[in-house]
Formats: C-alpha cells, structure tokens, sequence
C-alpha cells in the first residue's frame, strides 16, 4: 500500500526500513497514539493485543478505521519519538535517577503524551506526510513532555521504584495529565 511493505510476522530477515514495519512497531505506535491507557498496556504487555483478536484492546487500534496511511504516519512519528529517546538517553551521565527512568520506563507514556500534544494530521497520504513530518518538531515537544514528566516524578512519586510505577494506570495517567497539560 503506498509503496509501505506491512509485515505481519517479525522476523530476523526483515530489518525495519523507512518503508516497511511491523506488527509489534505499528501495534505499539498505535497504542501510543490512541490513549495514555494503551501505553501502560502495550508497556506492561504487548501480549494482551493479540490474545483475543476481536475484543479490545486490539479492536480499540486495529478497526475498520484504520486505513494504511494512518497506520504508516504513526509509526513514522513513533520512530522519531523513540529516536529522541536512545539520543536523549545516551546523553545522560548516569544510568539511574528520574531521567533514565523516565526515558527506560516510561518511554509509552511519553510517547502518548507527544502524540496528545501534537495531534498530528496522520490521514494524509504517507507521501505527503513524509514530505513535512519534520514540521512536528517532534524532538522540541518530546523535550518538553519528558521536562514535565520529570518535574511531576520528583515533586510527587520522589523515593518511588520507577519500572514499578509506570505501570500502575492510576500514577501513569496523573503524569501524562501533567505532561500533556497547556
């Protein structure tokens, strides 16, 4: 579709490339982009969205309002947040504090808070999406969001076990309230 090769079955022979994915990337970016509650579920376990096909959550991203396009641009846009990520983390100095573990643990969280933040217009064709994503400036919103996101972790959930909390529905939506927040 649109020249994108959609791979159902991840394999070892087919590396991701800028135009191809695959179902664990798009079901994760789709996640992402749907609701702050789907990232703590892809983030606790992707599994979930494959163990009954026709229920929620897999029916609440893979519908028949998905078009190609959309899948495609949000993966596009995932990638980007994830790449601003592994820069981001490669930049810190130690690999423990509130900023590695909100960049390791909390990674779908803020991905779901980008996407809230942007709203980006992922209905276009992927030809044209691709020609002005670099409009997003999804670097300067990812900052922003992981700014926010680190502010609320040390004033309100300081001492807490990051991997733990990130988990927990009720700790993730007060913090992508507070990133997400004008």
């Amino acid at each position: 579709m649109e020249g994108i090769d959609y791979q159902y079955i991840r394999g070892s022979e087919q590396p991701s490339s800028p135009d191809s994915c695959e179902l664990v990337e798009l079901t994760i970016a789709l996640a992402c982009a749907h609701s702050d509650r789907l990232a703590v579920d892809v983030k606790t376990g992707i599994s979930r969205f494959y163990k009954d096909l026709s229920k929620a959550p897999y029916k609440s991203i893979f519908n028949d309002s998905l078009s190609g396009a959309v899948a495609f641009n949000t993966v596009l846009v995932q990638r980007m947040i994830d790449k601003w990520i592994e820069t981001t983390k490669a930049g810190l100095s130690k690999k423990s504090g509130t900023p590695w573990g909100t960049l390791s643990h909390d990674n779908r969280i803020l991905s779901a808070a980008v996407f809230r933040r942007l709203k980006p217009q992922l209905s276009v064709p992927i030809s044209d999406f691709k020609a002005n994503v670099a409009t997003l400036a999804v670097a300067n919103e990812a900052q922003t969001v992981f700014d926010h996101m680190t502010n609320k972790i040390s004033s309100d959930y300081s001492g807490k076990f990051l991997a733990i909390l990130f988990k927990n529905p009720k700790a993730s939506k007060d913090i992508f309230d507070h990133a997400t927040a004008p």
